[in-house]
């Protein structure tokens, strides 16, 4: 039984580490992302088409956006990216401005752009997906678990501090073998 308050306690610290380290990204990309732009992109080129996905840091949000562009017969737009098949991460930084708002639909600064397909011109054709999340939320998501494990280690400090009852927290500097409100012994209280 003892192995597995272990290991909980292994997986719930690594928990709040993560968290704590996913806001403290997400509040930095966020004030970074209003005077600079962060992408990471992965692209899969074959010979006849090519394949994106990237993350863009943005005016306070992350946006996801794919992208696939696929050619009948060999194009000079596809030539130019997919002469041979390759699989890359690129990572680029550029001046913050603010774009156009492609997005069909907004709220509180969550973006949503569906799925749009068209044809550059007769052996091309282009399908794009996006969505925008602001950091702001990303933030509030990973914030609850550092908080938790702060509160529960300002009430232990201050348990052991105090002399108090693990339990139900009843003061124990008077009492000898037992807590008198909940029954628990002192030594399973130590």
């Amino acid at each position: 039984m003892r192995w597995r308050s272990r290991i909980f306690g292994w997986v719930w610290m690594s928990g709040v580490i993560l968290s704590a380290i996913l806001f403290l990204a997400a509040v930095g990309m966020w004030g970074r992302s209003y005077w600079r732009s962060d992408k990471l992109l992965h692209t899969q080129t074959a010979p006849l088409n090519m394949k994106g996905l990237g993350f863009l840091s943005d005016s306070g949000r992350v946006k996801l956006e794919m992208t696939q562009i696929v050619a009948s017969e060999p194009s000079q737009l596809v030539e130019s990216y997919a002469s041979t098949w390759a699989f890359r991460w690129q990572w680029s930084t550029f001046e913050a401005k603010q774009a156009p708002d492609i997005y069909m639909y907004s709220r509180f600064g969550f973006r949503f752009a569906p799925l749009r397909s068209y044809q550059v011109n007769d052996r091309v054709h282009v399908v794009t997906w996006s969505v925008g999340v602001p950091h702001w939320f990303i933030a509030v998501l990973c914030l609850p678990l550092p908080l938790i494990a702060f509160r529960r280690g300002r009430r232990k400090r201050r348990i052991e501090r105090e002399g108090l009852c693990h339990v139900c927290g009843y003061d124990l500097r008077a009492s000898v073998d037992r807590c008198p409100e909940c029954g628990t012994g002192i030594e399973a209280n130590a």
